[in-house]
């Protein structure tokens, strides 16, 4: 299925961009776990949200994969969507061609006040037709590390899922990793590098390691030494989005977050832009962070043995 999904400027939903979508359940038949939905962005009705936009006109702003799908405990005609596999467009796409036609085919006079609109895979490929910013198009990727600017995120980036208490929810078990998954998490662990470079101490940097780039998986990225001989081991998370609706743990991973006390996963949004933002999450199996997450279990291999 394919669709197009509206985020406002001002709004009154409960969005996320690229982590999570919120809407009325008129749209629930259209919005299904696996549905391939491009962003859009309507008019602009106030100047001061110019800056925060790529066009000040109407028009497309990304793609994405409609995830797991559970119903708001608030209102129970409203519903949430993880999103996945969220790609931000460098540039927007008007809503009307060169000849001033609009890419998508309008249906009656209220058409546009849908924030949900159901449309065909022709209609999909014609709206990602322009090849600058075609979604198959190589990760974009800050060549330098002087080009970045790395905060800390004052903001969790992590949002938290609502409790389904209504069990209205719509599941979907299957995992769905982005072609570009593996370049956008190489991006996001270069960047802690370059953050762990500007913070640690001379001592502390010798003995900092890459393992995810020498190819050793010991259930996390990076470690090193710090200044009271304690080893730390980071587990890294990227994302081109804002924020996460969540994160997937290897076996491996949960098995040596379970193991080790100083065992921190960092959280990297909007890698692929200038300024990154970091969360440091301290391990979420130890301690008092154990009652602020929970786990999902996804997918299991099963073998035949006998």
């Amino acid at each position: 299925m394919y669709t197009i999904i509206t985020e406002n400027d001002i709004s009154n939903w409960k969005d996320e961009t690229g982590a999570r979508y919120h809407f009325p359940n008129k749209y629930l038949k259209i919005l299904k776990p696996g549905t391939k939905v491009i962003y859009y962005k309507g008019r602009l009705t106030d100047n001061s949200f110019k800056k925060d936009r790529k066009l000040n006109t109407p028009h497309y702003f990304g793609t994405a994969i409609i995830g797991e799908i559970y119903s708001d405990t608030n209102n129970k005609r409203n519903y949430f969507a993880e999103i996945e596999n969220y790609k931000e467009f460098d540039k927007g796409i008007n809503f009307k061609n060169s000849q001033g036609d609009y890419l998508e085919p309008v249906q009656g006079v209220n058409y546009w006040r849908n924030g949900v609109r159901k449309i065909n895979k022709e209609i999909y490929e014609s709206i990602l037709s322009d090849k600058s910013i075609r979604n198959d198009n190589p990760v974009k990727q800050i060549e330098s590390p002087k080009e970045r600017k790395i905060e800390l995120s004052e903001n969790e980036l992590l949002i938290i899922k609502p409790s389904d208490k209504n069990k209205n929810s719509v599941s979907d078990p299957s995992v769905k990793y982005s072609k570009n998954a593996k370049k956008v998490g190489d991006i996001g662990e270069k960047i802690v590098l370059e953050y762990l470079e500007s913070v640690l101490t001379e001592s502390e940097k010798k003995t900092l390691k890459w393992l995810a780039n020498l190819g050793e998986t010991p259930g996390y990225d990076i470690e090193y030494e710090n200044d009271l001989e304690q080893k730390i081991r980071i587990e890294v998370k990227a994302t081109t989005a804002k924020k996460f609706p969540y994160f997937n743990l290897t076996i491996n991973e949960l098995n040596s977050a379970k193991q080790f006390d100083n065992y921190y996963i960092y959280l990297v949004s909007e890698c692929l832009t200038e300024n990154p933002k970091i969360e440091i999450v301290e391990n979420p199996f130890k301690g008092e962070s154990v009652n602020k997450f929970s786990v999902e279990p996804i997918a299991f291999k099963v073998y035949k043995t006998k």
